[in-house]
């Protein structure tokens, strides 16, 4: 059990990357300065450096949020192969569409373009599952055994992050996004078949 020591801490860290979070969906990354920060979530601007750490990190932190709410839906999945990835789309999705106006940020910002998918992690981690379900369609016979599943997954990953830039700048909805990442599976496949 957690002393009452830990529990605020882990609660400030919270509410500071809440207030980020908010502050980036609002006014863009630009916005988001230490001052700006502390006052938006209440606290001081050493208390961030303690809790988070410095600009970068407290949005590397708050990326880290998407993969963590990837990996536990992963836990949900028990399909494998080409259900596999299409329940990898839908669940990179609801996240993506949850963290709409942060994506919108982080573009306007030109951050997320100018470090594309290395610190984008949430599409590392989608990238390596999907290899894994790339592979499993291969071992089960719903791709050639001449796919390479390392490739494949790249290359979804690749479309991917171009579907969700366009998305995050038009006014779709998520089931635009959806289409757009079926869409980049049904192009993978069929290259790689």
């Amino acid at each position: 059990m957690q002393d009452l020591r830990t529990t605020n801490k882990l609660r400030r860290r919270h509410q500071i990357l809440q207030a980020a979070h908010d502050l980036i969906a609002r006014e863009g990354v630009g916005a988001l300065s230490m001052r700006t920060l502390a006052d938006a979530a209440q606290v001081s601007v050493p208390t961030i450096y303690a809790l988070v750490g410095a600009r970068d990190d407290v949005i590397t932190a708050l990326m880290a949020e998407g993969v963590l709410r990837f990996d536990k839906g992963l836990a949900a999945l028990a399909s494998r192969g080409l259900f596999r990835v299409t329940d990898l789309v839908e669940l990179l999705t609801g996240i993506v569409d949850h963290e709409r106006e942060l994506v919108r940020g982080l573009l306007a910002s030109g951050m997320l373009a100018s470090v594309g998918s290395g610190r984008f992690v949430l599409l590392r981690r989608m990238r390596e599952e999907l290899e894994t379900a790339f592979a499993e369609a291969v071992a089960d016979g719903e791709l050639t055994a001449a796919t390479d599943p390392e490739a494949a997954a790249t290359a979804m990953v690749r479309l991917g992050l171009g579907a969700i830039v366009d998305w995050a700048v038009q006014t779709g909805g998520p089931e635009d996004l959806r289409t757009d990442l079926l869409r980049s599976v049904s192009v993978v496949i069929a290259a790689f078949s």
